[in-house]
């Protein structure tokens, strides 16, 4: 199964990039629970469930819960969106990282060639 939404970029209008969510990404808070309905009749072998819980995720993003008659709900395809951000944040971040590594290894070895030429430079005033 998949599910969607139209996106049509003809359909919009003030389309500007999206702000830098990193920061505010890594305040989030996963958790693993248990449903307390289900904990109360299957005890400890209650499935065990993983991810955001909807109070922690309105403390970062208000945006992104709703109130439901049952409880606070998430808005799972705007988390998913904001995740999407920080991924290629991460991607960013990652390629500079390997751009500066890659800079720093030519820069040693241009230096480990220069000092070798050096070295052999002084071997051959020492054998003279």
């Amino acid at each position: 199964n998949s599910y969607g939404g139209i996106s049509d970029v003809a359909l919009k209008t003030n389309i500007v990039p999206a702000r830098d969510y990193w920061d505010d990404w890594k305040k989030l808070k996963y958790s693993k629970w248990q449903w307390t309905n289900e904990y109360e009749k299957d005890g400890d072998e209650a499935k065990k469930l993983f991810g955001i819980v909807a109070q922690d995720l309105a403390e970062v993003f208000p945006g992104c819960t709703y109130d439901t008659d049952e409880g606070l709900a998430v808005r799972t395809s705007v988390v998913n969106t904001i995740s999407g951000r920080v991924l290629q944040r991460a991607q960013e971040r990652i390629e500079d990282v390997e751009g500066a590594v890659m800079k720093s290894v030519l820069d040693w070895k241009a230096e480990a060639k220069a000092l070798r030429a050096e070295l052999n430079a002084l071997k051959k005033q020492m054998a003279a």
